[in-house]
């Protein structure tokens, strides 16, 4: 049993599009410390760990797949919120509300292989990013898939391009 986060029905928006693996489905797994929840819909990928472990469960680290429209309505509900694994259904239970979610079968892709191991890393306000990369997609070009360029240059700004628009935003330090 393990206690969950209210932002993780955010990663259901990253489910579904992809034919070759369970992409309606989020993979939930409880670990020694708390859980590790992974979306993924054949173009990008999200993993977050977080919570606490309240009850050890005979499924830690079994990876299960359950339907992200579920996952996102049982886990954005109020009050604190805890997922527990029993046979072939994981119980999440909100204040006095419980929902049961059937385990799912399929594949998941194997996210942790695609994260690069060499990376640069540079730290940025996400909402700063994110309303550059709106701005851009308005000037990407649909015959390039809307594509942009992030070009990084250590702890100078990060700069957004495509379509004739170029953008920077200011690395955090």
């Amino acid at each position: 049993m393990v206690r969950l986060d209210k932002k993780l029905g955010e990663l259901s928006k990253l489910a579904g599009g992809s034919i070759n693996y369970a992409s309606e489905c989020i993979q939930f797994r409880e670990t020694e410390t708390g859980y590790i929840v992974e979306a993924a819909n054949g173009k990008s990928a999200a993993v977050t760990t977080g919570g606490d472990q309240i009850e050890k469960s005979s499924f830690n680290g079994t990876p299960i797949l359950l339907r992200a429209d579920q996952w996102k309505q049982a886990v954005n509900q109020r009050g604190a919120i805890v997922a527990e694994v029993k046979g072939t259904s994981t119980v999440i239970t909100c204040g006095g509300t419980q929902v049961t979610l059937e385990h799912q079968d399929g594949r998941f892709p194997d996210i942790a292989k695609v994260i690069p191991e060499h990376e640069v890393k540079v730290k940025v306000n996400a909402k700063l990013l994110a309303e550059l990369l709106l701005i851009a997609s308005k000037f990407a070009d649909a015959n390039n898939y809307f594509g942009v360029t992030l070009s990084l240059n250590g702890d100078k700004p990060i700069r957004v391009s495509c379509g004739g628009f170029d953008g920077v935003v200011v690395p955090l330090i």
